[in-house]
Parts: structure tokens; C-alpha cells; sequence
């Protein structure tokens, strides 16, 4: 089964990071408060998730296990 990333919501303070490191994965939403995962299937992909989830600045963001 293919790794999953979370965004807590109710911590994303909207910075853009993982975006900017993997937008493939991650696009904000209609207002730019909050980060969301765009993908599912993240094969191919877990190496700039986790360099998001290390960069994330409120730790927001973890893989589901």
C-alpha cells in the first residue's frame, strides 16, 4: 500500500513551502489559508514529501500510518 501525507488544517499557516517544494502533490486552496494534498498515489514522489514535512515551519504535516 502506497505511504499517505496528512495536512492538520487547523495548524497550516498557509506558507506555501510545500507547495514550492512539491507541487505535484500539494496546491493551496481557494482562499491561500491552508495547504491540501492533491494526490493519493504518491509513488515516485515520498522524497519531496518528506523534504515538505521536514521544511514545514508549524509541523502540520505527517504520513499516515
Amino acid at each position: 500500500m502506497p505511504r499517505q501525507v496528512e495536512i492538520v488544517l487547523e495548524d497550516c499557516i498557509g506558507c506555501q513551502a510545500c507547495v514550492d517544494l512539491c507541487p505535484l502533490v500539494f496546491q493551496m486552496d481557494s482562499t491561500g489559508d491552508h495547504a491540501l494534498v492533491m494526490r493519493s498515489d504518491l509513488t515516485g514522489q515520498e522524497e519531496c514529501v518528506q523534504q515538505a514535512i521536514d521544511d514545514c515551519p508549524v509541523h502540520c504535516m505527517h504520513w499516515l500510518e
